[in-house]
């Protein structure tokens, strides 16, 4: 082992310590064989008295066997030891010969280094569970047919067939957030160009026509088969809605067709069908013809609990339709204390009427109107003829299907309305003088009604209930 420490020092740093460890084996050894050797000595010194002179040979030649196994096991420790440090050797020894490396060569000169220019204000297209996000520049209408416009009561532009908003940011984050309050909006589409400052630039809300499969109405129609059909006959027609819902939209269209389809129409805000049918009361004022389907008068109220029941056998002759809206946009359209007494709300005096934005802030929902659209929408085995429910946000996708539900001839798809949506926005509110036209209202309001929301965010455009 000298030997080993004689020769030329151990250069790799890993290795730096292989003397120590040397030292540390021998030690180790020494310790080993008189630990053996005491063992052995005490296990003779006790044992003598007992041993004959044969014994106490064999116990001496046993230990002499021991120790020289002992000793030829620590010899090939050594052996392999010495292999092993020699293996580890090797690659410093072939890298001490190598051949210096040649002469370096004159680099050409570095480029100035350009700091990198800050990123522009750019948009997230197409975020995951939202709307669709483009660029005009992205968006051809040509290869995309089924998205169109649509009208919305807070757009920004006079186009009344858009729904245009004016950016307030660099993003433009207003655009997603209104389009994630509409049913309708599928499509987010930029006027500015990718990476651009877009304030006060605008963007267009778009939706994506989708026609639903409504075969499930077949179902419907086979289990009321004898209270609602799809002939084509005279029939008086009662929408029902909580008001701002496009009732009186459905109501003045169905009011012009010839006698031939229709024989009178009714206009209800009554939040509690009736479990049968029964005949109306005349109304004190008849219907009127002319203008604006929204400027009309559609006779309606409550529904009579004293009149004249209708036979179970003429239920066809009459059509039950609920027509619902998102009740956020039905109540800035239409709020006032009348309304409030119409729908059966909570309404104290019209003295002490609160403002919409007074509402909003109270959290409350005073006009019942939750109530009034489980009532419509939830079946009743107790009541005795079918409901038509048809979803307003919908409705311009399936006008074909609607028609048939109604029991009118498919010709008259052809002059079923446009949509139309007036203004109601933070510019409208603020020439009236009041705040109720906000979007910070309409947050607010969203909060009341989310329950009903969802689901008419989910009902399909028509449900037989």
């Amino acid at each position: 082992m000298g030997s080993d420490n004689s020769s030329s020092p151990d250069t790799n740093p890993s290795r730096s310590r292989s003397p120590s460890n040397n030292k540390v084996a021998a030690l180790l050894t020494c310790f080993l064989l008189f630990l053996m050797f005491a063992n052995s000595t005490n296990r003779t010194a006790t044992q003598t008295s007992s041993l004959s002179d044969s014994d106490l040979q064999a116990e001496m030649n046993a230990l002499a066997a021991e120790k020289s196994t002992l000793l030829r096991n620590i010899n090939i420790m050594d052996t392999e030891k010495k292999t092993l440090r020699n293996n580890l050797r090797a690659p410093l020894a072939s890298t001490s010969t190598t051949s210096p490396p040649p002469p370096a060569t004159a680099l050409p000169p570095t480029p100035p280094v350009t700091p990198p220019t800050p990123p522009s204000p750019s948009i997230a297209i197409n975020t995951s569970g939202g709307p669709m996000q483009l660029y005009s520049s992205e968006f051809d209408s040509s290869s995309n047919p089924s998205v169109v416009d649509f009208p919305c009561p807070l757009r920004d532009d006079p186009d009344p067939t858009a729904c245009k908003l004016e950016c307030e940011d660099a993003t433009c984050s207003r655009g997603v957030k209104v389009c994630e309050t509409y049913v309708e909006c599928t499509h987010v589409v930029y006027g500015g160009s990718k990476g651009e400052d877009l304030t006060g630039k605008f963007v267009t809300l778009k939706h994506e026509v989708v026609k639903e499969d409504l075969s499930a109405l077949d179902n419907a129609f086979a289990k009321w088969s004898s209270e609602m059909t799809k002939e084509t006959k005279p029939r008086t027609y009662v929408i029902i809605s909580y008001g701002g819902s496009g009732s009186k939209m459905l109501s003045g269209w169905i009011s012009d067709l010839p006698k031939s389809s229709v024989v009178t129409v009714k206009h209800m805000h009554d939040p509690n069908p009736p479990n049968v049918m029964r005949t109306f009361n005349r109304p004190l004022r008849e219907a009127t013809h002319n203008g604006d389907y929204r400027d009309r008068h559609i006779p309606g109220g409550l529904f009579s609990k004293d009149t004249a029941l209708i036979p179970k056998d003429k239920y066809d002759d009459f059509r039950y339709v609920y027509i619902f809206k998102d009740p956020v946009e039905g109540l800035v359209s239409r709020y006032g204390h009348g309304h409030c007494v119409h729908v059966g709300g909570d309404c104290s005096s019209e003295q002490n009427f609160p403002t919409l934005d007074q509402y909003a802030s109270g959290g409350k929902d005073s006009f019942h109107i939750s109530n009034f659209f489980d009532k419509w929408t939830t079946s009743d085995p107790s009541r005795e003829y079918p409901v038509l429910a048809i979803n307003y946000h919908k409705i311009w996708d399936n006008v074909p299907s609607i028609v048939e539900a109604l029991g009118l001839p498919a010709s008259y798809a052809q002059s079923f309305p446009k949509r139309t949506e007036t203004v109601r926005n933070n510019k409208t509110g603020s020439k009236e003088g009041h705040n109720n036209h906000s979007e910070d209202v309409r947050e607010k309001l969203r909060g009341i009604y989310k329950s009903v929301r969802d689901n008419i965010f989910t009902m399909p455009a028509m449900t037989v209930i």
